[in-house]
């Protein structure tokens, strides 16, 4: 079987590309925070496109906060993190479901 061409379909590498972000090497030691901050930046911005400001809109938080735990520049409310958190997390998953 080595010297076989190996097919995938897109459904396969869609599926490889979202799983290698949570095994990739170095990413067990990454905060809750980062991943989510990796998330936005791989996945939502740059894959499917959304803004910061659609984004903020979509977990309910105004614009200045999402930039600010996004960059991690400054501390920001503890509710505002959940709402971010979760939402995003929840909005990624649905969106590479839908993908397959």
């Amino acid at each position: 079987m080595q010297d076989e061409p190996c097919e995938l379909t897109e459904k396969e590498i869609a599926l490889i590309d979202y799983r290698l972000i949570f095994i990739s090497e170095g990413f067990s030691f990454m905060t809750a925070k980062e991943r989510i901050q990796l998330l936005i930046g791989t996945f939502l911005i740059e894959e499917y496109q959304f803004s910061y400001e659609s984004l903020a809109k979509y977990v309910e938080v105004s614009y200045e906060e999402f930039i600010n735990f996004y960059s991690g520049d400054q501390k920001i409310d503890t509710q505002h993190i959940i709402n971010i958190c979760v939402n995003l997390q929840m909005l990624v998953y649905i969106l590479q479901n839908n993908r397959r």
